[in-house]
């Protein structure tokens, strides 16, 4: 599985945007859960890979969007891991003026 992760604070809500292919005999057995400890994040997916079969000839393209949450400005970790092993560690920072804006500024 080759993962992308893009972690972006919208409106003071930080999410982690995942992006992955599925050769296929691969099929997603289950997302998460997000463990949050700190200022560090893990999210977890478990993959299983069908064997002793032929495998159609196919790549399909996946996305989910995890909410982290409104988190204070600073840097943080996001941690993911397939069944348990790391596929892809994300440094990331919010920005102090991450928070949410009024709706009628004057």
């Amino acid at each position: 599985m080759a993962v992308s992760v893009s972690v972006v604070t919208t409106n003071g809500i930080t999410s982690a945007e995942y992006n992955w292919n599925l050769a296929g005999c691969e099929d997603m057995d289950s997302m998460g859960p997000l463990i949050r400890n700190g200022r560090n994040f893990s999210y977890n997916f478990e993959l299983e890979k069908e064997t002793g079969v032929a495998c159609p000839m196919f790549i399909i393209a996946e996305h989910t969007t995890v909410v982290l949450g409104a988190l204070a400005p600073g840097t943080y970790t996001l941690t993911t891991t397939s069944w348990g092993l790391r596929v892809a560690t994300t440094t990331f920072t919010v920005p102090i003026n991450s928070g949410r804006q009024p709706r009628n500024p004057r």
